[in-house]
This record gives C-alpha cells, structure tokens and sequence, in this order.
C-alpha cells in the first residue's frame, strides 16, 4: 500500500535558516597541559563542517585565554577549507589564563553588533548560538552566573562543550609542560 502514497518521492528544500552561530575554542595553555589540543581541533573542525552543510547562516569563530580574537567574522563568506587552515594556524595555545567570563562579555557585544547589522528582514526572529569549546577551566563563577542570565534576555544560547583527553600518550604541543593528568573528572568541585 506504500507504494501507491507519494508522498515518499516529495521532496522540500528546507527554508535558509536565520541563526548566528559563535564558535569559541579556548587557547590557553591549560590545553596543552592536558594534551587537549588534537581533541579541541577534531571538535572545531567536525562542528563548523555540520554548521556549514546544514547552512544554519552566518559562523563566526574566535579564539579566548587572557585576550578574545575574532578569527572568522559573520560578515565573512562561508566558512570553507581555506578558511579552515588559516583558523587552525592562528591558535598558539600559549595563552596564560582561560578567562570565559571575558569570553561571554565580549561576544555578548559582538552578538548585539552582528544582530544590528544582519540584513535579515526580521532580525527579530534571529537566534544566536555560541558554542564554546573548552577544557573546562574556569573562574569567577558568580560574575559567569550574570552574564548567563544577561544573554538569556538577549536570546543568546551559551553551549559549554568540554574536551578532555584522557590518553596519556596524547601527542604533546612543543613547549607544554609535561603530562600533568589535570582531567576535567579529577576536579573536586564544580560551579
């Protein structure tokens, strides 16, 4: 009886959607200390190709530790190979702290400018999305808290992924400090 219903052969091209993502991968040395690197570069590289085949709209990527940098801005092209390699090369991994709460301070503001200036026609129905990828790392929860509530009014959604590499013999980055196991699952508390 299937086969007499066509609706199997309908066909729908989806509609391009109205999203503004932020990919944010932590550059700090604690990274490299845990010997997360590969892991962080695997992780980017598979979520900005899903972002860019289901053409969600605009990505930008940046990178954060002491300072946040814009690697890819919205206003770019579509995110591609090329662009991919010249994102992967910016990444030292040597930064000294992992300041998220700067993170999410600035790309709050680089959200709210990006969202002025799209030149969608209902700029007001535009979700914006900002993936972080970390090692999980970080302080000054309580001003963390506040800023989380401030991009909820913003129609801002904050996703925290955490890379952890549990191998010991994960590949070192020249110059890191030796394998000292700080995993994520050691770690005594959490906010």
């Amino acid at each position: 009886e299937y086969t007499k219903d066509k609706i199997w052969l309908r066909r729908t091209k989806p509609s391009r959607r109205e999203y503004q993502v932020l990919l944010s991968l932590d550059d700090s040395r604690s990274m490299a200390d845990s010997h997360s690197v590969h892991l962080a570069y695997q992780t980017l590289a598979l979520v900005s190709q899903a972002l860019t085949k289901l053409e969600v709209g605009q990505v930008g990527i940046a990178r954060f530790g002491e300072e946040v940098e814009m690697l890819h801005e919205f206003s770019d092209t579509a995110f591609s190979a090329a662009d991919g390699a010249k994102v992967m090369n910016s990444f030292t991994f040597g930064q000294h702290k992992t300041d998220v709460a700067k993170l999410v301070s600035d790309s709050l503001d680089v959200l709210a400018r990006a969202r002025q200036t799209s030149v969608s026609s209902s700029s007001a129905d535009l979700w914006q999305l900002e993936i972080i990828i970390s090692d999980g790392v970080c302080q000054d929860h309580e001003k963390l808290r506040r800023l989380l509530r401030r991009a909820m009014e913003e129609r801002v959604m904050i996703v925290f992924l955490v890379v952890d590499s549990l191998a010991q013999s994960a590949p070192a980055i020249p110059g890191a400090a030796p394998a000292s196991r700080t995993s994520i699952l050691n770690m005594q508390s959490a906010a």
